[in-house]
């Protein structure tokens, strides 16, 4: 019985969300929203694979969501503000195709009118979609660059009082020329901090001292750089999904230690899954909030 039970979680939750569409995903209920003042932010979000897709959708439903949002859940930040979060279908490799710019274009038409009509003053896309419009040089608010930037930076110094570490350590930035890279490289170079810099085709030597490789661009740059981490090496990762076993464990063979930078600490109705569990993305936090940073040990 308890099996059956606990079988019968992922369906209910797909048939939750399905009904909870047929009730809120409509311009009459989002304009009650914006009356009732609910929701400041709206969150859109993509799967890293078909797994997470499946968590929340049926099949057949992702087949007919590819750019078009879908209501998943909320989230209250520390602030009391609240996030009314959708999903679309498409994967990375759909976002990047040829085919796509038309589709950003009316994904974020859409999703502006939604937040409009809500009266959300903030509009966060997940992963590479804010770095695809704004290389489409589709009009936005960079909201997603200004909150990741500063729950990045503030995971630097985190990291410190996590390991008890006499100062912030040395910063080797893999990404820095990138969307969210440059920014974080710019904040953390104003606070002080001895960082490096690291993009595609470049090299460097890990120190003879406690260093953290920040990882904010792809997630398999990890990769190239293994072999030059050593004892003194601390991963920090921000970008989804976390390391693979086989990665991890040759991380771990040249004595490094490894943290996936889950999120920030919020309420999230229903929980995110896999390595965000406990938290919400950093590029969904309204910047300026007082976060908590949740790391999870690899």
């Amino acid at each position: 019985m308890k099996f059956l039970a606990k079988s019968a979680i992922p369906l209910l939750r797909k048939v939750g969300i399905e009904v909870v569409n047929v009730l809120v995903n409509n311009a009459i209920t989002f304009f009650v929203f914006k009356k009732l003042g609910l929701f400041q932010a709206v969150f859109v979000m993509y799967p890293a694979n078909a797994s997470y897709a499946d968590h929340f959708t049926f099949r057949w439903r992702q087949r007919r969501i590819k750019f078009t949002p879908f209501v998943i859940g909320m989230f209250t930040h520390p602030s009391g503000a609240r996030t009314l979060s959708f999903a679309i279908s498409a994967d990375e490799n759909e976002i990047r195709a040829s085919s796509s710019p038309d589709e950003l274009r009316g994904l974020n038409d859409h999703t502006t009118a939604i937040a409009d009509t809500i009266g959300a003053k903030t509009v966060h896309y997940a992963g590479i979609i804010p770095g695809r419009m704004n290389f489409l040089r589709i009009p936005r608010s960079p909201v997603e660059q200004e909150a990741t930037k500063e729950q990045v930076v503030r995971a630097v110094a985190s990291i410190k009082q996590k390991l008890d570490l006499l100062k912030v350590p040395k910063v080797i930035l893999l990404g820095h020329k990138g969307y969210v890279g440059r920014e974080v490289f710019a904040s953390l170079l104003k606070q002080g901090v001895d960082v490096v810099g690291v993009d595609v085709g470049d090299t460097f030597f890990a120190p003879d001292e406690v260093h953290v490789v920040l990882n904010v661009t792809k997630p398999e740059a990890i990769n190239r750089y293994i072999d030059h981490f050593n004892r003194h090496t601390i991963l920090l990762n921000e970008v989804y999904p976390a390391p693979h076993r086989d990665i991890l464990k040759q991380i771990k063979e040249r004595g490094a230690s490894a943290f996936h930078i889950a999120g920030v600490k919020s309420d999230a109705f229903p929980p995110f899954p896999a390595a965000y569990k406990g938290a919400v993305p950093c590029c969904g936090a309204i910047p300026g909030e007082n976060y908590e940073i949740v790391f999870k040990e690899l």
